[in-house]
């Protein structure tokens, strides 16, 4: 029993570990499946992508000057004790790979960040995760770097800041709502020179010229990608993204 209780399997029936064994080579092959057709037709892939002007290819090494660059990213909690609760969220700022001229803006990574004792509101998950996008935003917005990366698309953070206010507005008077409320000016701020970037206004320039803030999708329930190549829906876009996209 002592040797049975000290191996990789043990006190699970030998039933379930020779069923688990029988159906893993399966699994393992379906799981693989999908990685390796895209590998086997990812020229024609990126093509068609290209083709459709979904991928496009910059280069910051053509720049005259030496572009330096950072990532914004954040992180949330909603610890929930017997009678309260303690909500927290950050947004961390870390340079990206210094350039050849050594030029750097932040020594350490950069950050802003919102702790809070908190009372009971089936709201304040989707409220202090909204917190959590204003400080990205904030931070992303003031970051001194030519180039800033984001965490996800463009559409994210703004789509949860405006989903978030009626519920901030319902409960105005609890300590999450007064945090998210209290932000809304400096973040709409935020957003507007983020976003400003990335469009142009009506004398067809960027407010901010020479800088560049770019969305980073992960993955997306739209499934925009798939669609666009024609693939089935058990392809998983994180994984087309990885495989498809250079360096």
């Amino acid at each position: 029993m002592a040797n049975n209780m000290n191996s990789s399997f043990g006190g699970i029936p030998a039933a379930l570990v020779s069923e688990i064994l029988d159906t893993s080579e399966k699994i393992a092959g379906e799981i693989y499946a999908p990685f390796r057709e895209i590998a086997q037709n990812r020229g024609a892939l990126r093509k068609k992508l290209e083709d459709n002007n979904l991928i496009r290819t910059n280069d910051p090494s053509d720049a005259e000057e030496p572009l330096t660059s950072c990532g914004i990213d954040g992180a949330h909690s909603l610890e929930k004790f017997l009678a309260s609760g303690f909500a927290s969220c950050a947004a961390f700022g870390a340079e990206g790979l210094v350039p050849q001229s050594g030029k750097t803006h932040w020594t350490t990574p950069a950050h802003k960040a919102v702790f809070h004792p908190v009372g009971n509101n089936p709201e304040n998950e989707r409220l202090i995760y909204a917190v959590m996008m204003e400080l990205q935003a904030e931070l992303a917005a003031g970051a001194p770097h030519d180039i800033v990366f984001l965490n996800g698309s463009f559409v994210t953070p703004f789509a949860v800041f405006m989903d978030s206010l009626k519920y901030a507005l319902a409960t105005k008077d609890t300590t999450i709502s007064k945090e998210f409320l209290g932000r809304v000016k400096q973040s709409v701020i935020a957003f507007r020179q983020i976003f400003s970037s990335n469009f142009s206004g009506k004398s067809g320039a960027s407010e901010n010229p020479g800088k560049i803030w770019a969305g980073i999708p992960k993955l997306t329930a739209k499934r925009e990608l798939s669609a666009a190549l024609g693939l089935p829906s058990n392809f998983d876009e994180n994984t087309l993204l990885t495989l498809l996209l250079s360096p």
